[in-house]
């Protein structure tokens, strides 16, 4: 089988995949419980055309390409994620299966393996910075408060 780059989020220190790792070390994971809850509608490998058995082998899940983790993972809750001691690699695989969404693939096949972490946490250029929606947020809350205590004859 020809070699094939793929892009996975595991928790360092477990190796675990986003939902698994999510399910089993995060009882009640709180702000991360949304990451878990909208990424459901990611499609299960069995429903992907994945053999979860394959070989009696066990199969890991990576995202196909880059840009397929912001499709499914936004800047906010990716930095959840690696805040609670996730990371991305780029993974080069040789023994794999390709689903329509993800890749499946085994530990023993990779030949190629880069943490690119840094590379999704460094700030982009026209990247709008989460602080500024906040200070904007509350300003324009402190704004329509200040209106409206006024009409009502408050202030």
């Amino acid at each position: 089988m020809k070699k094939l780059k793929i892009y996975r989020i595991e928790h360092c220190k477990t190796g675990l995949g986003i939902f698994y790792a999510l399910y089993k070390y995060f009882e009640s994971p709180s702000n991360l419980e949304y990451v878990f809850n909208h990424n459901c509608s990611f499609p299960n490998p069995e429903d992907d055309n994945i053999i979860i058995n394959k070989d009696h082998k066990i199969w890991f899940y990576a995202y196909k390409t880059r840009s397929q983790i912001n499709d499914w993972i936004n800047n906010e809750e990716l930095l959840l994620l690696l805040n609670k001691g996730f990371i991305i690699l780029e993974l080069t695989v040789v023994n794999y299966q390709q689903g329509s969404e993800q890749i499946a693939y085994t530990k023993n096949s990779i030949v190629k393996s880069k943490n690119i972490t840094m590379e999704y946490t460094t700030p982009k250029q026209n990247d709008e910075d989460p602080l500024d929606k906040y200070i904007l947020y509350v300003c324009l809350t402190v704004g329509i408060i200040a209106i409206l205590l006024k009409m009502f004859n408050f202030i």
